[in-house]
């Protein structure tokens, strides 16, 4: 976007925290959610599908998996700061819920990631975070038949906050960029 647009500057956030929008003065954010966000104007721009994820060396020399129980046999890493750890896997009656204590707990994907790759565990990671990795051999999907709900990816600003021309464009840029319908 800078390379694109350099006359509009940018401050940049990481932060997996819910942010006020008008109390913390932020043009736009960006939530990851699996229904849309309440009290703000969103744009949907794409959609996350989840899986779990090791290194194959860690799956080597360890016992096997082939169902959701055989995972507790397993470290597993999970992204949240709660004691115990909850994936939920299916939908509505088919639901399956596995409960556990993780192994290694972080707010941050990437450091999962880093994680997984040095073979620590399991985790359940986004394809936006899985995918190069994947590419690279450096880990690989455990239990791909197991479907795990997909969230959706909102560009969102205060509704009462009159939308600029510098945040139209970076809204336009998003949604060209980012949306799955133009990514075919």
């Amino acid at each position: 976007f800078i390379v694109k647009y350099p006359d509009i500057f940018l401050t940049v956030d990481f932060d997996n925290r819910l942010v006020d929008l008008h109390k913390e003065n932020y043009d736009l954010a960006i939530r990851i959610t699996r229904t849309p966000p309440e009290n703000v104007q969103f744009l949907k721009i794409n959609s996350v599908k989840y899986g779990l994820y090791a290194n194959p060396d860690y799956l080597e020399n360890r016992l096997e998996i082939s169902t959701l129980e055989d995972l507790k046999n397993h470290a597993l890493i999970y992204y949240g700061p709660t004691r115990r750890g909850v994936w939920r896997f299916g939908f509505g009656d088919e639901e399956q819920v596995l409960e556990f204590h993780p192994a290694l707990k972080s707010n941050s994907g990437t450091y999962l990631l880093k994680a997984v790759e040095h073979g620590v565990g399991i985790a359940r990671l986004p394809d936006f975070i899985a995918n190069k990795a994947i590419l690279k051999g450096t880990i690989v999907q455990v239990l791909p038949e197991l479907s795990m709900q997909k969230s959706n990816i909102y560009l969102v600003h205060n509704p009462n906050r009159h939308i600029n021309r510098r945040m139209r464009i970076i809204m336009e840029f998003f949604q060209m960029n980012f949306d799955s319908r133009n990514q075919m």
